[in-house]
């Protein structure tokens, strides 16, 4: 989740940015919503992805 906040933080410092078209501000508030909504759906399904990844590291019989 670590890459999604740093988007976030990236993407508000362009939206802030004057220099920056309208439309550049309209894809950092997309990129935004964007990293939002991944951090949330990861941080609610945590254990399950987590285990997921478990299953895949075991050796297998």
């Amino acid at each position: 989740m670590r890459r999604q906040t740093e988007l976030v933080e990236a993407e508000e410092a362009n939206m802030r940015n004057p220099r920056h078209s309208d439309e550049r501000r309209r894809h950092a508030e997309w990129a935004i919503a964007w990293a939002e909504a991944d951090r949330e759906l990861v941080a609610r399904h945590e254990k399950d992805l987590l285990a997921a990844l478990d299953r895949t590291r075991r050796p297998r019989d």
